[in-house]
């Protein structure tokens, strides 16, 4: 069994909607997004989590004045996968009720 998957992307990269959907049916078949190469090949890796939520949004962390920003992204529970340009690409876990329990 393959361990990594490369796909050209099936979306503009302005469809930030259409791309998470689409990162979280990978997610949903076992497929988690590593990293993305020139805005249109991504590579997936094998993962037993099939409760990945994908969140995109375009800023440039290089600015300082975005510092707060991205901290609030990471302490809300985002983990930057992958920054395109001024896209950047977050994963979290899918929150469940049976989490809270």
């Amino acid at each position: 069994m393959r361990n990594t998957k490369r796909e050209l992307n099936p979306y503009s990269f302005y469809d930030t909607e259409g791309l998470a959907r689409h990162f979280e049916r990978m997610a949903a078949e076992g497929w988690a997004l590593e990293r993305v190469h020139s805005g249109v090949l991504a590579r997936f890796r094998r993962t037993d989590r099939t409760d990945l939520r994908y969140f995109l949004d375009w800023t440039d962390a290089t600015k300082p004045e975005e510092h707060d920003y991205l901290q609030l992204c990471t302490e809300a529970g985002w983990e930057l996968v992958e920054t395109v340009g001024y896209l950047n690409i977050y994963a979290c876990l899918l929150y469940t009720s049976d989490a809270a329990d």
